[in-house]
């Protein structure tokens, strides 16, 4: 659903027009000098994770050189 504003209210109901586009999914047009000037919309965030911790801890550096274990703590070596 989408709902025009005059950027004058938007000052006065930012908090109304917050929870309305966070809540209801509602995209905003602001009006500045009866013209549009911006757009408010919600985010889209996926639903549920992407990785689980299983995946990520495959993912992990496994290395069988002790000083390499790490690789946060040596990719300067491998870099620079």
């Amino acid at each position: 659903m989408t709902k025009t504003i005059a950027k004058k209210d938007l000052y006065r109901q930012l908090k109304m027009v917050s929870d309305d586009v966070v809540n209801n999914g509602t995209i905003y047009t602001v009006i500045q000098n009866s013209k549009p000037a911006f757009c408010i919309t919600p985010i889209e965030v996926q639903d549920g994770k992407k990785y689980r911790r299983e995946d990520m801890l495959k993912a992990i550096f496994r290395s069988k050189h002790p000083e390499e274990r790490n690789l946060a703590t040596t990719y300067k070596k491998y870099l620079y």
